[in-house]
């Protein structure tokens, strides 16, 4: 953290000052904590990290692949609103707390299933090679 905040010519002081003028705020993009890490309350997470960051507002933004993106594209929205001055902005995913068929099971929450079922039915009631070649070794 402090590499970031020195990179941005930011000190601990600046985001306490800062959060005494509400003038900075914190953006989380995660997809699925909750599942990989038993942890879904990750906007709070910098509080843990340093005392300069109790209080400061922060959100955790969800949207599968897309999570970090849209933290970052709130965070920009913001600024260029006048709303803050600073954002600090964290994507974070870890993965390899599971086996690969429970990850595989987590990452399909960001699919819309009956859509895919429905889909996946069609193609295998038409008949096609490729369909039956992928489904024999899923469902093996």
């Amino acid at each position: 953290m402090t590499d970031g905040l020195q990179g941005a010519g930011l000190a601990h002081e600046d985001i306490v000052e800062l959060n005494k003028d509400n003038g900075v705020a914190s953006y989380v993009g995660n997809f699925i904590a909750e599942q990989y890490v038993n942890h879904g309350h990750l906007g709070a997470l910098l509080t843990e990290v340093n005392p300069a960051f109790y209080g400061i507002p922060s959100a955790r933004y969800e949207a599968a692949c897309a999570s970090s993106s849209v933290a970052l594209d709130t965070a920009i929205t913001k600024i260029s609103n006048g709303d803050y001055d600073v954002a600090i902005v964290v994507g974070w995913e870890l993965m390899k707390t599971v086996d690969s068929k429970t990850g595989g099971d987590f990452l399909g929450y960001a699919a819309y299933l009956k859509r895919k079922v429905k889909a996946l039915t069609s193609l295998s009631q038409s008949g096609s090679a490729n369909w039956r070649m992928i489904s024999s070794r899923r469902m093996a």
